[in-house]
């Protein structure tokens, strides 16, 4: 199951990482009072796929008047929009996020995810964050820093800071980074994610680190797939609504469960507590 932007950016404040102010919209209209009640002079008005690489495709604009936030929205609202990262696939853009506008004085790219080659949760940084950040990989993989981390023994305060000095940081700015990393581990543990991805983490004008672009994805085989599912009525595809169905019934569905699940499996016990708005 994957996050939009804005769902992830809820779990990243609840967890004491900051995200710039932001409302999401499902109309221009909608989206005019989500500048007005952000405040300021300039926002960005972004659509709410399940890619990345929206900003390439037209997804993401900067919008200097309420004109053009109106403008922005109701150009993606009911359009679809296929990026790089979509698989080849047009994804309907049904929401918009409208949020504040910031200065940002670099962009650095920080990940989170289950690497299976090493069997551990690992740390991917780069000082090169943004758009390019797949061709920095491939042009300059010194330019990438990786932490993995000690399935018993945790993150580390001391690797959090290695990892900011590592990046060029100043002291103050790897403070910042600690914090958001720690933040992220815990998130990453407590919500049973698979991926969580940052770019651009954007170090703005006044020093002050800010999670600009987030992307998240959670596993299939946890049981807090039901909790999360309450939250703001993720989206389920119909594959993954028959998986939480078989879940309801048995408690636990494994990896190869989920492989082996026979298509008939019905909807007619889809009956758990949360998820009545999508059976």
């Amino acid at each position: 199951m994957n996050f939009h932007e804005y769902q992830a950016k809820q779990l990243f404040a609840d967890y004491g990482i900051a995200v710039p102010a932001g409302r999401v919209a499902r109309s221009p209209e909608e989206a005019v009072d989500a500048a007005k009640a952000i405040g300021g002079e300039a926002w960005m008005v972004k659509a709410q796929i399940h890619a990345g690489g929206r900003g390439k495709a037209g997804g993401v604009k900067y919008s200097k008047s309420f004109d053009e936030v109106r403008e922005y929205a109701k150009g993606m609202l009911g359009t679809k929009m296929e990026t790089y990262q979509s698989a080849g696939v047009a994804l309907p853009v049904d929401s918009v996020l409208v949020t504040q506008a910031t200065d940002i004085a670099q962009e650095l790219y920080l990940s989170v995810m289950v690497d299976r080659s090493t069997q551990s949760i690992t740390f991917i940084a780069s000082a090169d964050g943004g758009v390019e950040i797949e061709k920095t990989a491939v042009d300059n993989p010194d330019a990438i820093k990786t932490l993995v981390v000690n399935y018993v023994q945790g993150l580390q305060p001391y690797q959090t800071r290695d990892m900011g000095f590592a990046l060029g940081l100043n002291a103050k700015q790897v403070g910042q980074l600690s914090k958001i990393m720690l933040g992220l581990y815990k998130l990453f543990n407590e919500k049973d994610l698979a991926l969580v991805e940052l770019n651009p983490l954007a170090i703005l004008t006044d020093g002050q680190k800010n999670t600009m672009e987030i992307s998240g994805k959670l596993n299939r085989t946890a049981e807090r797939y039901l909790e999360i599912q309450k939250f703001h009525g993720l989206e389920l595809s119909e594959p993954e609504r028959r998986c939480i169905a078989h879940i309801c019934n048995i408690g636990f569905m494994s990896t190869l469960e989920i492989r082996e699940l026979p298509f008939e499996v019905g909807l007619s016990k889809f009956e758990c507590e949360g998820l009545d708005k999508a059976a």
